[in-house]
């Protein structure tokens, strides 16, 4: 028996040791690497809400954009506190899953977001320690759809009804972009975000037609310029967060071909007040203020959204 209390000692040692080295294995993140690397993947797809769906995990810097989608880059300790909102259970497995170089690839449920198309978003998460505590978001969609989208949605809404010694007259705007920016403009905003602010920058063809009803006239136009900008108030629930927004048309310059000039100003003006109009349409926003957003999806994400070529 004097001789078992030092036979046991290695024993203990070995296993203090191995304790303190899974300790820092676990602390510095090394098992979650681990984990991330051999265990996550075969475990997808994961379902984040009914919104988000993950379905592959590849390692890298941030890919491009897809020409239809969106691209989150975001930071690893973002992305964990994102993890634990979504996914309570995470707050239990080791720090380290979501480390840098970590690339998430999913798509958004396009019915769940009550969006007119038939296929799902493409999206990518890249986990980057150099984008910072904000992430960023960077969206594209080819002009093609977006065009398409406006000429099934707006139909003859872009109008405008004038009097002349003639009579009445009406001008329809048939709008077809070419580029479009919108981005976001804060440089700050404070917790929780209550507000946020967009602008846009737009160029483009316009097919206008004139009627009077004595006679018609079809013209295309150019559109050399057209900005403005977004505010959006945000607003929470227990079911997440929704928008209500306010557009400002600021500058708008249409060049008519085969008119006179006094009416390439005077459509200006009055598509500027059109647009306007069918942009703050109070059905329109009562309809965007319903699809809700889940908490854990981040609401000061700066964003950059293009048009691409067809």
């Amino acid at each position: 028996m004097e001789h078992s209390e030092p036979s046991r000692r290695p024993y203990r040692l070995f296993t203090v040791a191995l304790l303190c080295a899974l300790v820092l294995l676990w602390i510095s993140g090394t098992i979650g690497r681990v984990l991330t690397r051999w265990i996550v993947p075969p475990l997808l797809p994961l379902e984040l809400s009914n919104v988000v769906v993950l379905d592959r995990l590849t390692i890298g810097p941030p890919p491009a954009c897809p020409p239809l989608g969106a691209l989150i880059i975001i930071s690893p300790e973002r992305t964990a506190s994102i993890l634990h909102q979504a996914l309570p259970a995470t707050r239990w497995l080791p720090p380290g899953l979501a480390h840098d170089g970590v690339i998430l690839h999913g798509f958004v449920k396009s019915r769940a977001l009550n969006l007119p198309l038939e296929e799902d978003i493409p999206l990518i998460i890249a986990i980057d320690d150099d984008v910072g505590y904000r992430p960023h978001l960077t969206g594209r969609a080819p002009a093609a759809l977006i065009n398409t989208f406006l000429k099934e949605g707006l139909g003859d809404k872009l109008s405008s009804r004038d009097d002349y010694f003639l009579g009445e007259y009406r001008i329809i705007y048939k709008p077809t972009f070419e580029t479009l920016h919108i981005y976001s403009v804060e440089d700050y905003m404070p917790e929780p975000v209550r507000r946020r602010s967009f602008a846009f920058e737009a160029t483009g063809d316009m097919r206008i037609k004139i009627d009077d009803k004595r006679f018609r006239i079809t013209t295309d136009g150019r559109v050399r310029r057209l900005n403005g900008t977004i505010e959006s108030r945000v607003l929470y629930d227990h079911e997440g967060y929704g928008f209500w927004y306010d557009v400002d048309v600021r500058d708008l310059r249409i060049n008519i071909n085969d008119l006179q000039e006094w009416l390439d100003h005077s459509a200006s003006e009055k598509l500027e007040i059109a647009l306007e109009k069918a942009m703050d349409r109070r059905r329109n926003k009562t309809k965007l203020m319903k699809r809700r957003v889940p908490h854990w999806v981040p609401v000061d994400m700066a964003v950059d959204f293009r048009l691409t070529s067809d």
